[in-house]
């Protein structure tokens, strides 16, 4: 029997702390205080959540450019 895996939050950087996974999807969901980058990969969510709006625009802009995203609201 498996157990349901939950989501995982991460305090580093994408490319640093998801390097080993094979991403498949980010999701962008920006508020009022802050923007988190949900990133789905084979086995986890992983969520970046970035309080700094330039440093948030600045990640996605460097995001690889086969990747789907998807921004919610």
């Amino acid at each position: 029997m498996t157990t349901p895996t939950a989501p995982y939050a991460t305090g580093q950087p994408l490319r640093a702390g998801l390097g080993a996974g094979q991403k498949q999807a980010v999701k962008i969901k920006k508020n009022k205080d802050n923007v988190k980058f949900k990133v789905r990969c084979s086995k986890y969510l992983y969520t970046l959540v970035i309080t700094d709006k330039e440093k948030a625009e600045k990640l996605k802009q460097s995001l690889p450019p086969g990747l789907a995203v998807k921004e919610l609201k």
